[in-house]
């Protein structure tokens, strides 16, 4: 999956992002770049501010933090 349809689909909906973290562990994280769901202070145009196109910074909804993973890493996208 190209990072421009896993952004768009964030900004559009909570997802489900299966991938394989760096250690190799896999996990699955309920994620979001839906304004609604983000902290306050901060709004979708300062975290899609990106340093790199290899990770990319979501809003997790179970850990109400900001995570991130890999592209390449992902084994499973899904939109809810």
């Amino acid at each position: 999956m190209e990072r421009s349809d896993i952004m768009e689909k964030l900004q559009s909906n909570r997802c489900w992002v299966t991938f394989k973290k760096v250690n190799g562990e896999m996990r699955t994280m309920h994620c979001t770049l839906l304004e609604q769901y983000l902290p306050k202070q901060m709004h979708t145009d300062e975290v899609t501010a990106r340093k790199s196109d290899a990770a990319i910074a979501v809003w997790d909804l179970q850990k109400e933090a900001w995570r991130s993973f890999r592209v390449d890493s992902v084994v499973k996208f899904e939109v809810l």
